[in-house]
């Protein structure tokens, strides 16, 4: 198993960021390698196609945990990969009363013949999302500019 954890600060509340970041109908904004993206009716999940290198892949989103507004704990299973991704937002102590602290980390387990590329994978994969964390960011900072202390990969 594989663990990114990245800490971000945006100058917003708490509230709108977990709206925002919990809002699956905006994660096409920020993250830029999704083809297309449905809700699942039979199972109150979503279903998401991403581009991957040159490959598609079909990923099935399902919410374990939504606690408002401080915590959002996704799964993502596909045929290679099962994954959690886990959002906890806090204020930020040493930011103003509106800044909010999000702490990002994603697991990811792979199976199959995917074990044989796994140093490849990971380091795409995570790249990838280093770089869909970033858009997050600055998306919900409202063209506001930040600091390098506001993007940190803590352990990677």
């Amino acid at each position: 198993m594989a663990t990114t954890t990245i800490a971000f600060t945006v100058p917003i509340s708490l509230s709108r960021a977990f709206d925002y970041v919990s809002n699956f109908e905006r994660l096409p904004d920020w993250s830029g390698n999704i083809l297309s993206f449905k809700k699942n009716e039979s199972t109150s999940g979503f279903q998401v196609k991403t581009k991957f290198w040159f490959f598609v892949y079909k990923f099935e989103y399902q919410i374990l945990e939504s606690k408002y507004p401080s915590r959002l704990v996704l799964h993502i299973k596909s045929r290679f990969s099962d994954q959690t991704e886990t959002f906890s937002f806090y204020p930020d102590p040493k930011g103003s009363d509106t800044d909010t602290k999000i702490l990002f980390t994603s697991q990811m387990e792979l199976s199959g013949f995917s074990k044989i590329f796994r140093s490849w994978i990971f380091s795409k994969a995570f790249e990838n999302t280093r770089k869909d964390i970033r858009k997050l960011q600055e998306i919900l900072s409202q063209g506001k500019t930040l600091g390098i202390r506001n993007f940190q990969v803590i352990h990677d």
